[in-house]
């Protein structure tokens, strides 16, 4: 006998991510034992607004915040195992055009129960499939694999600690939903309007990072233009100078989808801009005026260094274990160079100072978007100006190692947390 019931389509025009054990009352009374054949339908995913493990699953709009976009264009049903062995399946399941609504991309799947203990076989629309055991649960991820793993490039100059690399198709936004058995998944398949909840396990940082003048405007409008600039460092440019950042620490190696945990031996790392090379500072601004009414929301700060791109926002799983560190010591590490004759090393430490910034504060941290504003007084870099040129007249020649350089002018730090 079989039974068809249409397409099993997941609808990315609209995703909910809210995955609860309130979900669990969906089955609650349609999980009877499944009868032999073919079940399908139009399986939709609803976007619902939310907070922290809550929120929607979404791509990155153009004002980097998630969207109630599905960002990829595929999804992958695995195994509910530990994902660990050879015996892990999971299938690919492109998505495509549906008929049903407007601007609306889906999966056709199909779902064969087989007779007595033989278990269930799903199978997408190019005739790939994984067969599973009668006991054999599966969820649903954007992630191809079972676990995470972060793209490990050096060890930091600073603390020792290991430091990551953005990297294309590993620091994207991480969704799974929850674990179907194969009754569940058939009783889903037979509700008039049948919906798989996702959850997003990964958190945006987005960064602007700018030497300012903190002193003349008042404490919400800080202003350095290029124009400017030589009145505060009198026979230099904004160009001479060259930045990176590392944030962390509070970032993991590995993560396990399918239990939501991070090892207990990972000891966390750390981010570095731009693929670890020194880039030149560029123009930045951040500014909420036209965003807010309250004066005391309203902030203008115009100054150089470096601006996170919108395409280029950092999204990763966090490592929120005990052994870390709290999290209260999230930090931004800041290395400086000064190169006026444009002589200089994007892919080395030498010549460099550093100096280490506290975002405080960072409380329900994970699985939304960060926008940090980091507004440093534009004279701390008197400090790298005169060490460089100390160095050009005693040795003609960099120092090595990078040297700390100590904050004498307040600053400010805000974490404007997004969707």
């Amino acid at each position: 006998m079989k039974r068809y019931l249409g397409i099993f389509a997941i609808v990315a025009c609209g995703l909910l991510c809210g995955c609860s054990n309130e979900d669990d009352a969906v089955f609650a009374d349609d999980t009877a034992d499944v009868a032999p054949g073919v079940y399908s339908a139009d399986l939709m995913f609803e976007a619902e607004a939310g907070k922290s493990s809550d929120h929607t699953t979404r791509g990155i709009d153009g004002l980097g915040n998630f969207t109630n976009e599905y960002p990829f264009d595929y999804i992958y049903v695995h195994s509910a195992d530990n994902g660990q062995g050879v015996d892990h399946k999971v299938l690919k399941v492109p998505l495509k055009e549906v008929v049903f609504c407007d601007n609306c991309r889906g999966v056709h799947l199909e779902m064969e129960v087989k007779d007595g203990e033989g278990g269930y076989t799903i199978t997408n629309s190019e005739g790939e499939s994984i067969t599973l055991a009668e006991g054999e649960e599966v969820y649903f991820s954007s992630y191809p694999r079972a676990y995470w793993h972060a793209d490990k490039v050096f060890e930091s100059p600073v603390t020792g600690s290991d430091v990551f690399k953005q990297t294309e198709e590993v620091n994207e936004e991480l969704l799974r939903s929850d674990t179907y058995s194969k009754d569940e998944l058939a009783a889903l398949l037979q509700q008039e309007a049948p919906q798989i909840l996702l959850t997003r396990h990964c958190t945006g940082f987005r960064t602007t990072f700018m030497f300012t003048d903190v002193y003349s405007f008042g404490e919400h409008n800080y202003s350095v233009s290029e124009k400017t600039w030589d009145r505060y460092l009198p026979g230099t440019k904004p160009s001479d100078f060259y930045i990176k950042l590392y944030i962390g620490n509070n970032f993991c190696h590995d993560y396990d989808i399918f239990n939501d945990a991070v090892p207990e031996a990972d000891m966390g790392g750390y981010y570095v801009t731009n693929q670890n090379q020194y880039q030149q500072f560029e123009y930045v601004a951040y500014s909420t005026s036209g965003a807010t009414s309250d004066p005391a929301l309203i902030y203008s700060y115009f100054g150089f260094g470096y601006g996170t791109e919108t395409g280029n926002i950092l999204i990763a799983p966090l490592n929120l274990n005990d052994n870390v560190g709290d999290i209260q010591d999230f930090s931004i590490y800041v290395f400086i160079k000064y190169a006026p004759d444009g002589n200089v090393n994007l892919n080395d430490d030498s010549n460099s100072m550093w100096l280490r910034v506290k975002i405080p504060d960072m409380n329900n941290l994970a699985n939304r978007v960060h926008n940090l504003i980091v507004a440093l007084d534009i004279h701390e870099l008197e400090n790298i100006i005169n060490k460089t040129k100390e160095a050009q007249v005693t040795t003609r020649s960099p120092w090595q190692a990078p040297m700390r350089m100590e904050l004498k002018h307040p600053y400010k730090v805000i974490d404007v947390p997004g969707e």
